[in-house]
């Protein structure tokens, strides 16, 4: 299950939308979230809210997008996402989200901070 502390300030519907920009597909964030494609869908839309359970899971996807606009434009997160990645040992980061579910969200995000960390020099 997700660790996010507290909740996100944004809606369920933006939290979704930037999920949805970052990985352009509803059948693969339904797969992740672990809910039907027309769940996602709705909740892009404004409807219905997730169970408790399920909002953790897209409060920890919802950390991603933001994460990756601090160091890439649009398509270089995109790109990053899709592409194999030395810090995953080649694996892709959406394939690390698919295989492992929820908890590779937090593999990701190291992945995120040691991109940054040579894109910043830190």
């Amino acid at each position: 299950m997700g660790q996010s502390s507290g909740h996100l300030v944004c809606s369920v519907s933006a939290r979704t939308e930037a999920v949805l920009a970052l990985i352009h597909s509803l059948v693969v964030v339904a797969d992740l979230l672990d809910v039907p494609v027309e769940q996602v869908a709705m909740w892009r839309d404004g409807a219905g809210s997730p169970s408790p359970e399920q909002e953790s899971r897209l409060n920890d996807l919802a950390r991603l997008p933001s994460r990756a606009a601090r160091i890439f434009e649009r398509m270089g997160a995109r790109n990053w996402t899709f592409n194999p990645n030395a810090f995953l040992g080649g694996l892709r980061p959406i394939d690390v989200l698919r295989t492992r579910g929820i908890e590779g969200a937090e593999v990701v995000l190291a992945a995120f901070g040691a991109a940054e960390q040579l894109a910043y020099g830190g």
